[in-house]
């Protein structure tokens, strides 16, 4: 058992790295190998002493159009992340969490259906083949890394992950341990107390 805190939720939000087909970027996982880095990590000793509720998150899309013209901007001539690449990492996340009983937040999914994308539909907005995404470029800003409406959709859709699953978890349900500077002299509401 921890000498310290007890960590009570964790998120493990992989993949959009592994995915990267550029051999001289040195990210590259293989699928099957990234599947079993997940299950290490879950099953990791220093995981298991806490017990803590996970969460799965899987790597987002990618905006190809966006991305090469970011890689171009660089000086490359390749974009080597591939919207069906990273889908396939999106549901070695999946599979993972069904293998392992953890939760997973398929944020793969609900960004590609705020671009209208429908499930089973090989065709894939923000592909090269298929042009921009508005819709994905909101959500990545480079193609590639999240935008602030990206981290917003990612946060809203984790705390109803959590308010559904562990509503115990819910940041407003948490006793405060620790008091952070700009909290010091204010008044703040708990769901158990409130501290002055």
């Amino acid at each position: 058992m921890p000498m310290q805190g007890i960590l009570k939720l964790m998120t493990i939000f992989l993949g959009a790295n592994d995915a990267s087909t550029d051999p001289n970027a040195g990210q590259f996982v293989p699928i099957d190998r990234f599947k079993q880095n997940l299950v290490a990590i879950i099953n990791h000793e220093s995981v298991r002493a806490h017990s803590p509720k996970i969460i799965l998150i899987t790597p987002p899309p990618v905006e190809e159009t966006i991305l090469l013209e970011t890689v171009k901007g660089f000086g490359g001539s390749e974009q080597p992340r591939k919207q069906r690449v990273t889908k396939k990492y999106a549901t070695a996340v999946c599979e993972v969490g069904k293998q392992t009983g953890v939760a997973v937040l398929d944020i793969w999914k609900d960004f590609m259906f705020k671009a209208g994308w429908i499930e089973g539909d090989d065709t894939m907005p923000g592909s090269e083949e298929n042009g921009k995404s508005i819709a994905l470029m909101d959500l990545l800003y480079d193609g590639l890394h999240l935008s602030p409406a990206g981290y917003e959709a990612v946060f809203l859709s984790l705390m109803a992950l959590i308010e559904a699953n562990w509503p115990e978890l819910s940041p407003e349900r948490m006793p405060f341990a620790v008091r952070c500077d700009w909290e010091k002299g204010k008044t703040v509401q708990s769901s158990d107390e409130r501290i002055t």
